[in-house]
């Protein structure tokens, strides 16, 4: 898995060229950009920047089909809300719209939410057939225990090959309910990119970096990993 160090702002920043330089890559290619985002501090910011004129106005936003690497099980005007979160940050800024495909998080358990969310993701890999990969670029973070997506460390991760999976974070992670999707789903991407920032993260890129098979290096690209880094991350 490749390592890229970046300081201070350029790590958004640096994030946000490279997605942008993927959709239009994909679009040019495939005539569609498939991305898959998840939520968190960091992402947020490259959501801010991605919405800025830099990029706002590019014209691949309106060929890009949005899915989502893992939800929270509250309801989408939720301030926790993934889709809450990235649509007030990006989406709703934009002046060409792309195609979102939110969690239905008003279901009645998170295991009816994950399997709906399936059912989704396949219902659009048959009428978009001859891809490579279902997504052209998946966009994850790691957390300070190494889970990513929301599929944290210590559990059974490869055994389930369902595209969507309904999971209970650890104790003290909140909220607890979440859909994520699975390794094999994850895995089914063109390019995996891993955005981490602060000291807090040091000690998971530390053991991913040393080969400790956390879930970050459980996915396995068609293409290639990369995690974009700051040097508190890294260490240096």
């Amino acid at each position: 898995m490749e390592i890229k160090t970046f300081s201070g702002a350029e790590l958004a920043r640096g994030c946000a060229e490279f997605v942008a330089k993927a959709a239009e890559d994909a679009v040019a290619q495939n005539g569609i950009f498939v991305l898959g985002i998840s939520g968190g501090e960091t992402p947020k910011t490259v959501f801010e920047i991605l919405a800025s004129q830099d990029f706002a106005g590019k014209s691949f936003w309106g060929k890009t089909h949005v899915f989502w690497a893992d939800e929270r099980f509250v309801p989408q005007d939720d301030e926790e809300n993934n889709y809450h979160v990235a649509r007030e940050t990006l989406f709703d800024k934009l002046p060409v719209k792309p195609q979102l495909y939110p969690v239905n998080t008003g279901m009645k358990t998170s295991e009816a939410a994950a399997k709906t969310y399936g059912e989704t993701i396949c219902s659009f890999e048959r009428t978009h057939t001859g891809r490579k990969a279902f997504f052209d670029l998946i966009l994850l973070g790691i957390g300070a225990d190494g889970h990513t997506a929301s599929l944290f460390p210590n559990r059974a991760l490869t055994a389930n090959t369902a595209p969507a999976l309904a999971v209970t974070a650890p104790p003290g992670i909140k909220p607890e309910e979440r859909i994520t999707l699975t390794v094999p789903m994850l895995s089914d991407s063109g390019t995996a990119l891993f955005l981490v920032s602060g000291a807090k993260k040091r000690a998971a890129m530390r053991e991913i970096a040393s080969g400790k098979p956390l879930p970050p290096l459980m996915i396995l690209p068609r293409g290639k990993a990369v995690i974009f880094c700051d040097r508190e991350a890294f260490g240096g």
